[in-house]
């Protein structure tokens, strides 16, 4: 294993491996070491055994210095050797002392989750801990304000619905978004927070960038699902924009050879709320960007269509492809990628069919009517086209090539419509437009397509590619150049960082007077145009511009990456662009008719006059129009471009950038030059240095007063400066929190040491100042807090009392009449104390949610509430009796008990609550002659519900009770004491319980069936002995335990029938006793139809005729 290593590194000088004297390893030049000297000095290097980066094909790994210089050489050994196996090599010690130490440990640098913080920032230490992170799945890490996303190319658990549920609560529970550790999630929190807490909702963006690969669209879904989580937006509109990414998955991503799931278009999704405290997600709009149609007519090698088609042919069952002549229909994909078929397809065309009615789209509106057109035409379908010269209509037949190109052009042009139909119509479910513009906040969140280089690259990746360079400098002038800018303005002093500028590469393709797309467009407006003569042109105009070159022939003709060379068919048509990622060469191979983007005018014409009335409104207006007038494809591109160029200017931009750690898309491998290079050319490198060298918070003057003054509240004369010198009031502020911070803040004076700097209209700070002036704020405003809650408690618990005064009184005033009964009284009483309610509510409005819910106002209103009832019952009281010798006296209502009341049996038995029609209902006591007594809940003259039945002998019974019979959580008392607190059912112990004894011992703990001890469980003697294991019909029975009162186990293994399954050498218990007695209910237990028979009805019936008492 390591010869194989060492000899992919180094293809000769093999050394002998597990050796301490080999000779050099890596090449000079190819593989340059990144360590710093252990004393500093050149040329001195004594042994250490500190962490080192070494780069290699892989780019940084790492090695232990072993032994100082000799003959000019530093040897090392590096960490990633296979176990067993040493891995040595010798650097020049003038490149070893030039570089840099890893100072931070393996496990400091896995756990680190903003690269800023680290005790030693240099690249090697950077990337290091990228490895080791997405080692243990800790995929998001932040550089200052950047998050950087490591794509794992497989499910982790931080990206599972649980983890973003469990973010959710965090973002809840965390007073500062900034807290949040590094995840997607907390990105969407900082941009909801900053959208919410605006003063004029300031619209926020959410920009993510990478290459083809990263995980871009991945990302966007979990943004997405954390803007619903955290707003906790819910309903149709929130689902709708959720899901539309598996719709517009469908229609506009396809396999490359980078990324199976490839967007081809750019996509703007912003979400809106109105303008209120929840700010939730009501509305949405998307924007489309640049769909890819030349993929539709012929997907490039080993590459696939849009996986709509696949979706299709996999989930469409045979009878349908027969009524749509797809049985026959050639296939989308190339050969060589049919064998390898997504087996998830038929899963996700099901899938598809749910979002599209979820977004009140029919499936057959996606694909059978329009997108299976697409796949029908597999020959010549238009042979001739019509000429007007002069008055005259010419009809011209087309030649075979011809009638193939303007058969793709319909296929391009079909597609294209259906996806902007698409569009149009998730708009519409998304309610874009519903909120006024100036009523509104936002939040938009950018996928476009990532970065590309493949082996023939055509107009698509010029656009693409040119889309990222717009993107990489909207980054550069937010983060890098316009802080950098900000500084100079504001006298702030902070040495310069070189950042990747990539200026330059817009000029050179989106000048308007002579730029690449410029160009294009110029050539297409020549009569006689061709794609030759516009690579001719650039080649002179651009011949001095170090940006763009000629192809490479010869020995150089490979580019850079290990790309094959040119191809000689397209030799003339073929330049180079130096973009900011790399060089990508380009074959403008029918340029000239992919930016013209038209149609023959008979073609819109032919369409719109469909009998699909779908496909003839796609093409109404386009047919109306004259298809020669219409804008380029590149002019029309670019112009979409600048507009949301500004649109993202004009937002609060917060950025994630996703991160390929290999190109083969493999799970678990990282590949650090390929990560190297996308940190470099990204400029998230850059971001590291200014997030250390400057200063990342800032606060406008009038901001920053606002915010600390409560540090200095004890200064007025400080604070009086606030409105004539406030530059100085900030100094003065800063000054002053220092000596309050505590010593968690920097010793150094925060101004004179450039910790802190007071601009011309800004306070700018460090991070470990900004923490630092927290302490005292919070401390301040926690003292703060505590007194307002105490006075407001003491408001709110003053108005309480009054009302509960005012109340009492009004109760006891009802209550006289009611014992009295005095119905007149008690209305009158009952009307007043609604009165004082009434006038109660501004008081009772300003108490505590908890108050009001279930304190004491709760309790107040359930008192009033049970007054009522009885003022009503005591204006329907009657006193009636019968012949059989039944009483009544109470509520009556339609000749029946209604209300509360008291019912006597002629046997002595009586019933005393509620009743409902002629049935207990709800609370109530019935006690037996015999001395029996039940308490608690009714429902239909059954006991139901919970309840307490007290036996003549002095057991009882206190839980649930259904239909009549002891069911759930219950407690059997007995009369000597001992009692059992378990589950019933069916009126007996069934389920889990524990039976105590009259001495508080516990006999048995454990599982129960219909009275019976069955199950596990563990019985104790009261010698203190006690078994634990399974018991069957009351009886020891199966595995189990016997352990003496000593604490000796006597017996491990099978009992029978309560006794050991023992051989002759086994050591036994001496006499394992049985319970002491059946656990069975001793005293009066009756069964359900025992407890039925004691709750008998009314002897005489119900309306029948009575004598009023």
């Amino acid at each position: 294993m390591g010869t194989q290593r060492l000899a992919r590194l180094v293809p000769t000088n093999k050394p002998k491996i597990g050796s301490r004297s080999c000779s050099p390893l890596l090449v000079p030049g190819a593989n340059a070491c990144f360590i710093l000297a252990a004393d500093g000095a050149r040329g001195v290097l004594p042994p250490d055994p500190r962490k080192l980066s070494v780069s290699d094909e892989d780019a940084w790994v790492v090695a232990t210095v072993i032994r100082g210089p000799q003959s000019g050489h530093v040897r090392l050994r590096r960490d990633d050797a296979p176990p067993g196996v040493d891995i040595e090599v010798e650097r020049p010690e003038a490149e070893v002392a030039a570089c840099s130490i890893v100072s931070d440990s393996e496990p400091t640098l896995a756990a680190c989750e903003d690269i800023v913080g680290l005790g030693d920032v240099n690249f090697g230490a950077m990337l290091h801990s990228f490895r080791l992170r997405l080692e243990k799945d800790r995929i998001f890490t932040n550089i200052g304000p950047v998050l950087v996303v490591m794509n794992p190319y497989r499910p982790v658990d931080s990206c599972a619905p649980s983890t973003m549920l469990e973010m959710a609560k965090k973002t809840s529970a965390s007073t500062d978004a900034n807290d949040l550790p590094p995840h997607a999630h907390s990105s969407v929190a900082r941009a909801y927070s900053s959208m919410v807490q605006g003063k004029h909702g300031t619209p926020q963006s959410v920009l993510v960038s990478g290459e083809s690969g990263a995980g871009k669209t991945e990302t966007i879904k979990l943004c997405m699902a954390a803007l619903a989580n955290i707003s906790r937006s819910t309903g149709s509109t929130t689902e709708a924009a959720l899901e539309s990414g598996l719709l517009l998955e469908a229609f506009g991503n396809a396999m490359t050879v980078y990324n199976h799931n490839s967007s081809r278009f750019g996509k703007w999704c912003a979400l809106l709320a109105p303008f209120c405290r929840a700010a939730r997600i009501s509305s949405g709009v998307i924007q489309s960007y640049l769909l890819e149609q030349s993929r539709i007519v012929s997907a490039p090698s080993g590459e696939r269509n849009y996986h709509i088609f696949y979706y299709m042919l996999a989930g469409m069952p045979e009878p349908l492809r027969s009524q749509l002549y797809l049985v026959g229909c050639k296939q989308v994909a190339n050969p060589s990628t049919d064998k390898e078929d997504n087996p998830g397809k038929v899963a996700d065309a099901a899938a598809l069919s749910v979002v599209a009615d979820l977004l009140g789209m029919k499936q057959k509106e996606l694909e059978a009517k329009l997108t299976t057109k697409v796949l029908k035409i597999n020959g010549p379908s238009v042979f001739s086209k019509r000429l007007t010269r002069q008055g005259s209509t010419y009809t011209l037949a087309l030649s075979p090539e011809q009638c193939g190109d303007t058969r793709d052009a319909v296929a391009r042009a079909v597609y294209s419509a259906v996806f902007d139909h698409v569009i149009k119509r998730l708009n519409q479910t998304l309610g874009a437009g519903s909120i006024a513009a100036s009523d509104r906040r936002s939040i938009g969140f950018l996928d476009i397509f990532g970065f590309e280089n493949f082996a023939f690259n055509s107009f698509e990746q010029l656009c693409i590619n040119f889309t990222n360079e717009r993107l990489q400098a909207q980054f550069t002038d937010s983060l890098i150049k316009r802080q950098q800018e900000e500084w100079k303005r504001e006298g702030v002093h902070c040495a310069h960082i070189s950042f990747p500028d990539n200026a330059g590469q817009i000029e050179l393709l989106d000048n308007s007077k002579g730029g690449v797309l410029a160009l294009l467009d110029e050539e297409c407006a020549v009569p006689k145009g061709s794609d030759e003569g516009y690579v001719s042109k650039m080649h002179t105009a651009f011949a001095s511009n170090e940006l763009y070159c000629k192809p490479r022939r010869g020995k150089g003709a490979a580019l850079h990456g290990g790309k094959p060379g040119v191809v000689t068919k397209y030799d003339a048509l073929q330049f180079i662009v130096h973009h900011y990622a790399g060089e990508v060469q380009y074959t403008a191979s029918r340029w000239l008719e992919k930016n013209r983007g038209t149609l023959h005018p008979d073609l819109p014409k032919l369409l719109a006059g469909s009998s699909r009335p779908l496909l003839a409104s796609l093409f109404a207006e386009r047919a109306a129009a004259d298809e020669t007038k219409r804008a380029t494809v590149g002019a029309s591109y670019r112009s979409s471009l600048r507009a949301l160029s500004q649109t993202m200017a004009a937002t609060t931009q917060h950025f994630i950038r996703c991160i390929k750690p290999n190109m083969e898309q493999r799970p678990d491998h990282f590949n650090g030059q390929v990560v190297s290079r996308q940190l470099r050319y990204t400029g998230v490198a850059a971001v590291v240095e200014i997030q250390r060298a400057g200063y990342p918070i800032s606060y406008t003057h009038a901001s920053f007063i606002g915010r600390y003054r409560c540090v200095a509240f004890d200064k007025p004369e400080l604070l009086a400066m606030a409105q004539s010198d406030p530059r100085q009031c900030c100094a003065g502020i800063l000054e002053y929190a220092q000596k309050l911070a505590g010593d968690s803040a920097p010793k150094e004076p925060w101004l004179e040491s450039l910790l802190a700097q007071v601009g011309a209209t800004k306070v700018w700070l460090r991070a470990e100042v900004l923490n630092a002036l927290e302490v005292p704020r919070r401390s301040v405003t926690g003292r703060a807090a505590v007194a307002c809650q105490r006075l407001a408690r003491g408001l709110a618990a003053r108005k309480l009392f009054l009302v509960a005064v005012k109340h009492a009184s009004g109760v006891a005033a009802v209550r006289v009449c009611l014992a009295n009964k005095d119905v007149a009284g008690a209305e009158a009483a009952l009307d007043k104390l609604h009165a004082q309610w009434e006038s109660s509510k501004a008081a009772l409005a300003a108490l505590p949610p908890e108050q009001l819910a279930g304190g004491k106002v709760a309790k107040m209103r359930a008192e009033l509430n049970e007054l009522a009832c009885e003022v009503q019952d005591l204006k329907d009281r009657v006193v009636l009796s019968w012949e059989s010798g039944d009483r009544y006296e109470g509520g009556w209502k339609d000749d029946n008990p209604h209300g509360k009341g008291t019912y006597h049996y002629a046997d002595g038995n009586s019933y005393e609550g509620r009743w409902a029609w002629g049935v207990k209902e709800g609370k109530g006591v019935f006690q037996w002659a015999a001395g029996e007594r039940y308490e608690g809940e009714w429902a239909d003259d059954i006991m139901h519900g919970e309840g307490t039945y007290t036996f003549a002998d002095g057991s009882s019974y206190k839980g649930g009770y259904c239909r009549g019979v002891r069911h759930g959580q219950g407690t059997w008392t007995y009369k000597d004491g001992g009692h059992y607190v378990g589950t019933w059912e069916a009126g007996k112990k069934h389920g889990r319980g524990v039976y105590t004894g009259q001495e508080g011992n516990v006999v048995y703990d454990g599982e129960w069936k219909y009275n019976k001890e069955h199950g596990e469980g563990t019985f104790y003697q009261p010698d203190g002995g006690f078994y634990t294991g399974t018991f069957f019909e009351g009886k020891r029975h199966g595995q189990g335990q016997y352990t003496s009162p000593a604490g000796e186990v006597m017996f491990k293994g099978e009992w029978l029938d309560n006794k050991p399954v023992t051989s002759g050498s086994q050591r036994v218990a001496a006499a394992p006793v049985a319970p002491a007695k059946r656990l069975s209910l001793t005293t009066k237990d009756k069964s359900a139809s025992d407890q039925s028979e004691l709750v008998p009805t009314p002897s005489t019936p119900r309306g029948a005729s009575a004598a009023a008492a």
